[in-house]
């Protein structure tokens, strides 16, 4: 079926249903079809497999493209500034529907999600402020919890005040500005999504906030994860 056939995560990855690989490439017919003109095609990228997947803090989690910081230009290719300009247009809440579908159909290859989807809830790891929050999130979550069977979460945790942006940093605590609402989330599979990962803080303590209040377990959906350019290394 593609990607990652051998490894111990390999379980996780595929839906074993018989069809489900060809409805996904039915769906994956049909987002070339909806999307794919000149404007779309030099601009966005279309690929809808999940590129990479990993544990984090003992959570599996997946990633739709690998992104180049726009500081790196010297390494940037031109299919990663069409990951770039996908990432800052579903920042600014545009292109949801095309994310959305990305999303869908990438989810709809993997069989730990489809076999928890009775008890799973999409749930966004909140923006710097409310409002991004709800221009990047609202209407998202919305569709794309509709497209896959499983319960919209976007109310699971609010933010009681706006702070800095927090991306990439170290050392904060990016939970401190956050309520968690666990009529959401108790007892369920929650599938923790973010547009980017970069140090991967905001996605641990998020999740371990979630456990904390009554999460069963939590899979991490990413649209990219940031490059690691070895001399940047410390």
């Amino acid at each position: 079926m593609g990607l990652y056939e051998s490894g111990h995560l390999a379980g996780f990855m595929y839906y074993l249903k018989s069809g489900s690989e060809d409805e996904a490439r039915f769906w994956n017919n049909v987002l070339i079809f909806t999307f794919l003109n000149d404007f779309r095609k030099a601009f966005y990228p279309l690929d809808n497999r999940f590129q990479g997947f990993f544990r984090l803090d003992g959570s599996l989690c997946l990633y739709l493209y690998d992104y180049c910081p726009v500081r790196r230009n010297d390494k940037i290719t031109f299919e990663g500034k069409k990951i770039s300009n996908l990432i800052f247009k579903f920042k600014s809440g545009h292109k949801t529907d095309l994310t959305v579908k990305l999303f869908s159909i990438a989810i709809s290859r993997i069989r730990a999600i489809q076999e928890n989807k009775h008890r799973a809830v999409l749930v966004p790891i909140p923006a710097s402020t409310r409002e991004k929050n709800r221009i990047r999130y609202e209407e998202f979550c919305r569709k794309l919890s509709a497209d896959i069977g499983i319960a919209d979460g976007y109310g699971a945790i609010t933010l009681a005040a706006d702070r800095p942006q927090l991306k990439g940093t170290h050392g904060q605590d990016k939970t401190a500005n956050l309520q968690f609402h666990p009529e959401y989330f108790k007892d369920k599979c929650v599938l923790l999504i973010d547009d980017l990962l970069t140090t991967g803080e905001g996605f641990i303590q998020t999740k371990r906030k979630l456990i904390e209040h009554g999460a069963k377990f939590v899979i991490g959906l990413f649209l990219a994860k940031t490059i690691a350019f070895e001399d940047e290394q410390k």
